[in-house]
């Protein structure tokens, strides 16, 4: 490691920093919830695990350009692009809204927590599957963030059992 600079970092280097550094596991996921869940109850840890794949969702409707910039670099600003990231934002719109009102009515999460789980699984599965065309730092962050997401929605699943 280089040693640290004098001057003070840009606005959002450490994010930058974090991104190209390879995430947790994606078979963290599960044994972090699991500790989780022997603390909290298991309908607010889902609760909070909807509310984030929700503001998550939001954030790709309505900046996708944004957001899609790290992730899809070279075509994050095409139309094409900015129209498949707001559907997959309206996807965890739509998965945490309805694990939301099953949550709040006490009706069974499992159903939506278990398509959550295939979502994340399909985006694991895509991004293996795109090779090199994504970049390294997208390919590790996408499976670090949908692996812990299956690893949670397997966990809270199985809790609501």
């Amino acid at each position: 490691m280089g040693q640290a600079s004098p001057y003070p970092a840009a606005p959002g280097a450490a994010q930058r920093r974090l991104i190209g550094r390879p995430g947790p596991s994606p078979l963290i996921g599960a044994p972090i919830c699991v500790v989780v869940l022997g603390v909290l109850d298991s309908r607010k840890l889902t609760l909070a695990f909807a509310t984030g794949r929700g503001l998550f969702g939001v954030g790709l409707l309505a900046v996708p350009e944004r957001l899609a910039s790290g992730w899809i670099p070279d075509d994050h600003s095409r139309p094409q692009t900015q129209m498949i990231v707001r559907g997959i934002g309206g996807r965890d719109i739509a998965l945490a809204g309805g694990t939301v009102r099953a949550v709040l009515s006490e009706e069974d999460t499992r159903p939506w927590l278990l398509a959550a789980v295939a979502s994340d699984t399909s985006d694991i599965l895509a991004s293996l599957l795109a090779g090199d065309a994504l970049p390294g730092r997208a390919k590790k962050g996408t499976l670090a963030l949908a692996g812990v997401a299956v690893g949670c929605g397997l966990a809270l699943a199985v809790a609501e059992s």
